[in-house]
């Protein structure tokens, strides 16, 4: 694995993350 290859899925990673923050974090019923 490159250094360009492992930045692209780190920033995915971080990508997925905010957003399943912003899901959680506007759906707190939802959660439960």
């Amino acid at each position: 694995m490159d250094t360009q290859t492992l930045a692209f899925v780190v920033m995915g990673m971080i990508l997925s993350i905010g957003v399943l923050a912003l899901v959680i974090d506007k759906h707190p019923d939802e959660q439960k």
